[in-house]
């Protein structure tokens, strides 16, 4: 689900922060569903049985990398730069390669034990230098012990890039895919990267391979005269590159280079509707939706521009539409709840403890939702339902190191054991267990 609409203070809904990543996150039911998709795609082929996690954020930089924790994330520059699903392909299992050959592991032991090394190296310098009294060895010797240590790590690193390439040119082999828009994307990125002063040199102090030999591995392992080409999961992928352009771009004239017609009519109408002009905006959209009525995302769209603009009832038959078509996509069903509040009469307590039970669900599914929480607090306490709203104030105070944690916990221990709320449990769980 998108609305990001901010030239007119519209509301931007799927980009939330994430503070370990410091990025803005991207919560968007299409786009999610399309990258599990493709990443089943990968785990299939290559047997590989872990589940992987992963977030798209808000990036014009063409990136995607893993995590410590093994979690895969993935930016909006890499869907814009892309011409075709299949380097989107090549792009994840060169990531999940990384994680199937156990190189973030490695990569740890690696650093930790050249901390280790490094430091007792360092003291056996220190300890030469002080019976010499050589100041000037100190120095030198500490640069090249530094510089050994980094160029042994960045090699071993270099070798992890070169198999993880290896593995992704192997996964579009078994998938049949072509390998060609993997290489078009790296040349992209390769130009972008000389416009910027970024020569072959940078790459002797980079992990990466540089480009050259990238292309070299593709080509070489390159063996499918007989590809197949999904065309409408590449047709999906170019209407979510459409939207992404739409909601991440201000002028039309900047982006019809990189679309084709009907994407770019749809990056169109979302950028038209950020300045303003909502009748030509749900002109193009209309269209697109009568010659594209199997795309549901389409109609959400449409919910969410006239959300955006203040037309929430209207809104709401739309994204009503959408709903039924798609039952899972939470992020409709919390927009939905957005508009029931806002409309909501406060003296009618029947509707607004329906409205609660109808929705407290959605905390157990966007955990941390500050106005999601603020919200329902207020509907639990119009009620008087004792246990949420304990647990509410509980919340409040968790994340700050100023209180009883101990306490704290312990009273929500004691919620847990006198309710029989199956969604107030769980939520507890959560933080418990």
């Amino acid at each position: 689900m998108v609305a990001i609409i901010n030239e007119k203070n519209f509301f931007f809904y799927f980009f939330f922060i994430c503070s370990n990543l410091q990025a803005n996150v991207v919560y968007d039911y299409e786009t999610n569903i399309f990258f599990k998709e493709i990443i089943k795609s990968i785990t299939e082929v290559n047997n590989f049985k872990k589940n992987v996690s992963f977030a798209v954020i808000l990036d014009d930089e063409p990136n995607a990398f893993i995590t410590e924790n093994n979690n895969l994330i993935i930016s909006s520059g890499l869907i814009k730069f892309s011409d075709s699903y299949e380097a989107i392909v090549g792009v994840i299992a060169h990531e999940i390669g990384h994680i199937d050959k156990f190189h973030i592991t490695k990569r740890k032991q690696s650093i930790e034990d050249l901390t280790n090394l490094n430091n007792l190296t360092n003291i056996s310098i220190l300890a030469g230098s002080l019976i010499s009294n050589n100041n000037e060895y100190l120095f030198k010797s500490l640069i090249g012990n530094k510089l050994t240590i980094q160029n042994y790590f960045q090699s071993f690193s270099r070798e992890q890039e070169r198999e993880a390439d290896f593995y992704a040119i192997e996964t579009l082999n078994k998938l049949n895919l072509s390998s060609t828009p993997l290489k078009n994307l790296l040349k992209k990125i390769e130009e972008e990267s000389r416009k910027k002063g970024i020569k072959d040199e940078f790459f002797r102090f980079s992990s990466h391979p540089i480009y050259k030999e990238r292309y070299d591995i593709i080509n070489n392992g390159n063996n499918n005269d007989d590809n197949i080409f999904d065309e409408k999961l590449n047709n999906r992928f170019n209407f979510i590159r459409g939207k992404f352009f739409g909601y991440t771009s201000n002028d039309i004239h900047e982006i019809d280079e990189f679309l084709e017609i009907q994407y770019y009519n749809y990056a169109s109408s979302i950028i038209l509707s950020k300045k303003g002009k909502l009748k030509k905006s749900l002109s193009g959209l209309n269209n697109l939706i009568k010659n594209n009525k199997e795309n549901i995302h389409l109609i959400e769209t449409k919910a969410d521009i006239l959300y955006s603009h203040g037309f929430f009832s209207e809104a709401l038959l739309f994204y009503n539409l959408s709903i039924n078509k798609n039952h899972k996509n939470y992020y409709v069903k919390k927009r939905i709840f957005d508009i029931k509040f806002s409309i909501l009469n406060p003296d009618d307590k029947n509707e607004s403890q329906a409205l609660f039970n109808e929705y407290k669900f959605l905390l157990n599914i966007f955990y941390n939702n500050q106005d999601l929480i603020k919200k329902l607090a207020v509907l639990a306490s119009e009620n008087n339902l004792t246990y949420w709203i304990s647990y509410f104030n509980v919340r409040q105070y968790l994340n700050n190191n100023e209180y009883d944690q101990k306490s704290l916990l312990n009273e929500l221990k004691k919620i847990k054991k006198n309710t029989s709320d199956y969604d107030l449990i769980r939520l507890i769980d959560k933080i418990i267990l």
